[in-house]
């Protein structure tokens, strides 16, 4: 139980105090003490010391298992492509919490490389260190990175990325071209499904609106610049006449039209669905019989219909937010290049029945290959 009272004689061991009830106790003595102070056995003085280890070992234990209860929270994904392609997940605190490799290339890169953990922009320059010494720069590199926000709250982290590519590659005294993009969700994920990075998605878009036609393939396995270079385009002129930020208008646009043509295909399946009413015998043995494949009377070869071959470059000028309503292309029937032009009902059933229709999408017309 603990006494208090006032102190009314200090002894070597022992101090005599008077409580507040008249009564005189003889209590244990516990550092300086001096007669006329109130004094208190078992106070706060001699549990404070206890108190303050305590907390310190709490808060200690605490710092160890909050990262394991409360995982970092991704607030970006960049994306880095030299070839090797990479991508961080950036938590809101603005440091690595996941690494991934894009390609073989990247997966190579990645070993003996540690970047997790680190702020963004100390990992960012221990990449470009890296490339530098395992000379993937020459004066043709190009280097792609974008900034793909999580939602709309998360920070932005394109400031950062700019300031540690200038910092490392500055543009007078890198030969190494470097542009920044930011991206989207959409642009991620349809990236994703691609197989390609968010960069070399965008650089793909902004090439299909200057007519060039990037291989998705090759700028996976070759890489951004050696791809634009297989074309004999330079990949820094390039980077200086395309707009980045109409780079997002064109990924919206292509989103746009994948829509309107899944929108087309479900319209199809329904139309599909109903089954056609057979003829009345009356209507059947009215109709005139036509000549059909019948051999012509001059050549004795049966006649084929000539096929107007469609105008490709006519169709490609189709602005972006156009949905064409026929497609256009070549099949190869019994080793014969044969042009067709095709509605959508038709591709759409064609693509039911045998899955040999590999879509591609330019600038509102499609074209259809068989696949290998």
């Amino acid at each position: 139980m603990k006494t208090k009272g006032l102190v009314m004689e200090v002894q070597k061991n022992t101090v005599v105090v008077l409580t507040k009830d008249g009564r005189f106790c003889r209590l244990p003595r516990s550092g300086s003490v001096q007669v006329g102070e109130e004094y208190a056995y078992g106070s706060s003085s001699s549990f404070r010391p206890w108190f303050a280890v305590a907390a310190v070992l709490m808060l200690a234990l605490a710092s160890i298992l909050l990262p394991l209860t409360n995982p970092a929270v991704p607030a970006a994904y960049v994306t880095i492509d030299i070839n090797p392609s990479l991508e961080l997940t950036v938590s809101t605190t603005g440091k690595v919490i996941a690494v991934d490799a894009l390609n073989n290339d990247g997966q190579l890169f990645l070993q003996g490389l540690k970047i997790k953990k680190l702020p963004l922009d100390v990992a960012l320059r221990k990449i470009f260190q890296a490339a530098e010494e395992q000379q993937y720069f020459d004066s043709d590199s190009l280097i792609v990175i974008t900034s793909t926000p999580v939602n709309e709250e998360a920070p932005d982290v394109s400031e950062v990325i700019v300031l540690a590519s200038a910092s490392y590659l500055p543009p007078t005294a890198s030969p190494v071209a470097v542009t920044v993009v930011a991206g989207t969700k959409e642009m991620r994920e349809e990236a994703q499904e691609l197989g390609l990075s968010t960069g070399k998605y965008a650089i793909y878009l902004a090439a299909e609106h200057e007519g060039l036609s990037l291989i998705m393939s090759e700028l996976q396995e070759k890489g951004i610049g050696r791809a634009l270079l297989d074309m004999d385009v330079h990949p820094g002129e390039f980077l200086r006449r395309v707009d980045k930020e109409q780079i997002l208008i064109f990924a919206q646009n292509a989103q746009n039209r994948m829509a309107a043509a899944n929108k087309q295909d479900m319209l199809s399946e329904e139309d599909d669905g109903e089954e056609d009413e057979p003829g009345t015998v009356e209507e059947n043995t009215s109709r005139k019989p036509g000549r059909g494949n019948q051999p012509d009377k001059k050549t004795g070869k049966p006649e084929t219909p000539a096929v107007e071959q469609p105008n490709l470059a006519q169709a490609n000028n189709n602005s972006d937010d156009e949905v064409s309503d026929v497609v256009y292309g070549e099949t190869n029937v019994s080793n014969e290049t044969v042009p067709f032009q095709l509605n959508h009902d038709q591709v759409s059933e064609e693509f039911r029945q045998n899955k040999r229709w590999n879509w591609g999408r330019i600038k509102g017309v499609f074209f259809p290959g068989a696949n290998e």
